[in-house]
């Protein structure tokens, strides 16, 4: 059965390595030294993020096509995600997203790469 969200705390959600976000190093780097990324900490609200993934993401790779070192608009928007500190409700919407599978698939990633395993089943189940 799953966990019944709707009365859950707006507290962001508590992040398992807030030094990674369960990134490996290398792609950690490549994210944050990226134009995309340093665009993305003009934008403050968690809509703003959603039209983001809605114009940009359009693949799920970390990397984009052809490319070792240019992280993808998705994997950029995962890691904004983290350093902004979404809430249980909101990490809930970007899983149940009607529209867009890959704003689905960031918050299917979020629960992989940033959550403590002891808690993915209540995501996942």
């Amino acid at each position: 059965k799953r966990f019944d969200f709707s009365n859950a705390p707006r507290g962001a959600l508590e992040i398992a390595n807030t030094k990674t976000y369960g990134f490996s190093p290398l792609l950690q780097t490549h994210v944050v030294e990226s134009a995309h990324f340093k665009a993305l900490l003009s934008l403050e609200s968690f809509e703003q993020m959603i039209e983001e993934m809605n114009q940009f993401a359009d693949n799920i790779e970390p990397y984009m096509p052809n490319s070792n070192t240019t992280p993808s608009a998705l994997f950029c928007c995962l890691y904004r995600l983290f350093t902004m500190g979404i809430d249980s409700r909101q990490l809930r919407r970007l899983m149940d997203h009607p529209d867009n599978a890959y704003i689905r698939c960031v918050g299917f990633l979020f629960v992989r790469f940033g959550l403590a395993p002891d808690s993915l089943w209540n995501w996942l189940g």
